[in-house]
């Protein structure tokens, strides 16, 4: 499967194993697709059709539905995206809604990788793009696969491909790229608000009848992340793209803005954060970089000699970064039973006296991945030697899981 659509996702990890099942259904036929650039990475523009979860080590979606959601656009990008005229907008959305196309499911390929001029040049050209320097034409459209031989540099509507040409690109070339897919989200954002006025309509009493009872704004839930962003990552978000989606109540826990920032447009760092609605505490955050689906498991023994170090990194980002004391520490991995390697990261859980329970997730080199407030409050799930199923990878998997001692 294409890393970039391990997005805001992690969430929702305590799922039925019965919608595991079904949610599977919907993202198993993806894998084997052509590796994308990033694009599918949209964390929170994508949770504004599908939501995603990671379950067994895979992604899986939920049905398109309507989010409140917020994208932060510069003023000259909003005038430039108010500009496209009904026609322009009809088009687009008839090629996506040819039914060879995935757009909505973020399923776009290339025809290659991008140089490592490209990508230096595209972070550098979309700055200048947010500032107003646009392409002097659109990208080329093909339908098949004989008419995007014609063209240096095209879109195939009907691969959801992009056909980039054997050359390094040129800087026209590279806005033409990041122009369409800016049009083609801006178009479907507002074919989706139009799709669910009702519901988002509903959605948004809600949220506000949530603010009027003590509860957080968006705009101060924002603010709130931040300070997470330079606390717990040590960056500010100078330079990021900036997304938030509204999720209400029941829908993977508490009501929450889903708040990310993104390295766009090629999204090889994303930091995501999970605001409580009613308090503005954090309930999830996590960092999904380029590499994160090429990282690998060790072997147990390796996994076992790793875990007093990165115990100690867990228990001082609860104290120093959380602030939250607790009572009990236990420490969860898994391990593929054919081979015998674990899976890319170990879990230390942090049940506290007041019912809580905290995750705090580490890979096996070092680097912190996330930490979740676990909305059902149960561990019971993480059984000791229990032996489940991957319906993604189609392997089994062996759960290694004990209280700590080590304090």
């Amino acid at each position: 499967m294409k890393k970039d659509e391990l997005r805001d996702a992690v969430r929702g990890i305590h799922l039925s194993e019965e919608v595991k099942r079904d949610m599977i259904k919907n993202i198993k036929e993806e894998t084997g697709k052509e590796r994308s650039h990033g694009k599918a990475a949209k964390w929170q523009k994508t949770a504004a059709a599908a939501a995603v979860v990671v379950v067994a080590g895979g992604v899986v979606a939920f049905p398109v539905r309507a989010f409140i959601s917020s994208y932060f656009m510069s003023p000259a990008v909003q005038v430039h995206m108010e500009d496209i005229t009904e026609e322009e907008s009809k088009k687009l959305l008839d090629d996506i809604d040819n039914p060879d196309y995935h757009a909505e499911r973020d399923a776009d390929s290339y025809s290659r990788e991008y140089t490592a001029d490209e990508k230096e040049r595209i972070k550098n050209l979309y700055q200048q793009y947010k500032q107003g320097v646009f392409p002097e034409k659109e990208l080329q459209m093909a339908y098949t696969e004989e008419e995007a031989e014609q063209y240096e540099l095209c879109y195939l509507a009907n691969g959801c491909r992009f056909c980039l040409p054997e050359r390094d690109m040129t800087d026209e070339e590279i806005l033409e790229i990041i122009d369409f897919d800016l049009r083609r989200d801006y178009v479907l954002k507002e074919r989706r608000e139009e799709w669910y006025a009702d519901e988002l309509a509903s959605k948004n009493a809600e949220l506000e009848a949530i603010i009027e009872n003590g509860g957080v704004t968006e705009e101060k839930a924002i603010e709130i992340a931040k300070g997470y962003l330079q606390d717990i990552y040590g960056i500010t978000e100078e330079g990021l793209d900036l997304d938030s989606v509204y999720l209400e109540e029941g829908y993977i826990g508490e009501a929450r803005y889903s708040i990310t920032w993104s390295d766009a447009p090629l999204y090889e760092e994303n930091y995501s954060f999970d605001i409580a609605a009613s308090d503005g505490h954090l309930i999830d955050t996590m960092i999904l970089d380029d590499d994160y689906l090429e990282r690998e498991g060790v072997r147990a023994e390796e996994a076992e000699s790793k875990i007093p170090e990165l115990h100690e990194k867990a228990v001082a980002f609860m104290k120093e970064k959380m602030g939250i004391s607790f009572e009990q520490e236990y420490v969860h991995y898994n391990i593929y039973n054919d081979d015998g390697i674990t899976d890319k990261g170990v879990n230390f859980i942090f049940p506290n006296k007041d019912g809580g329970v905290y995750i705090v997730q580490y890979v096996w080199e070092g680097e912190f991945s996330r930490y979740v407030e676990l909305s059902d409050k149960d561990i019971s799930e993480y059984e000791d030697g229990k032996i489940r199923y991957d319906e993604f990878n189609g392997k089994l998997l062996t759960s290694i899981f004990r209280q700590l001692n080590f304090n």
